[in-house]
């Protein structure tokens, strides 16, 4: 281990051959904030109402929770060197993925109920807000999908793999901050 500055620089190795430097040393630490800053923008959405949200939402957030949470986990395992736990996490971080996607594409529908529910004097957004908040979501879950395939394809070129998944955490971050924003009491829209 070499020290550069405050961050420890690290070569991680795959048995004998080495597989990255230590540009990714401090992921894990980094990817805290969007855990947290996605945790602060729902919370005024689901919390209040967690009694009586779907299953389709709790099943959604759960899932979106625990992949912000192997965001953290996963280069942590990388960076100390436990590759064999790292790669037993990804698989099941993968199927959470497919978790989060097909949730997340079954709580699209909501946009169409309240664009069909849309009253023209009634405060609140256009009928266009809903549709836009909907191709928005949209690409927002095929842009999530996008990042987990190319980083399972490049599950062996360790840079390119980790930099896809943090990626993958940028993408899902927007739903969840528009849900809290719009989902607060404060605010003449309410929640959705």
């Amino acid at each position: 281990m070499v020290s550069l500055g405050i961050y420890p620089t690290y070569t991680l190795t795959d048995g004998a051959r080495p597989i990255a430097n230590g540009k990714v040393q401090a992921s894990y630490l980094w990817m805290i904030i969007p855990f947290l800053v996605v945790q602060i923008g729902i919370f005024t959405y689901y919390w209040p109402a967690f009694a009586t949200n779907t299953w389709e939402i709790h099943i959604h957030y759960w899932s979106v929770s625990l992949w912000y949470l192997l965001l953290i986990l996963q280069p942590y395992l990388a960076v100390k060197g436990k590759m064999p736990s790292h790669r037993t996490v990804g698989i099941f971080g993968f199927l959470l993925a497919g978790g989060i996607i097909l949730s997340g594409m079954s709580l699209l529908n909501i946009y169409l109920k309240l664009a069909a529910a849309y009253v023209p004097g009634r405060p609140g957004p256009p009928v266009s807000f809903y549709y836009g908040t909907l191709a928005v979501e949209f690409l927002s879950m095929v842009a999530f999908a996008y990042a987990i395939t190319k980083s399972i394809l490049h599950r062996k070129k360790f840079e390119e793999h980790s930099w896809w998944l943090i990626c993958s955490g940028f993408f899902i971050m927007a739903p969840a901050l528009g849900r809290g924003m719009f989902g607060s009491p404060s605010l003449p829209v309410g929640r959705w």
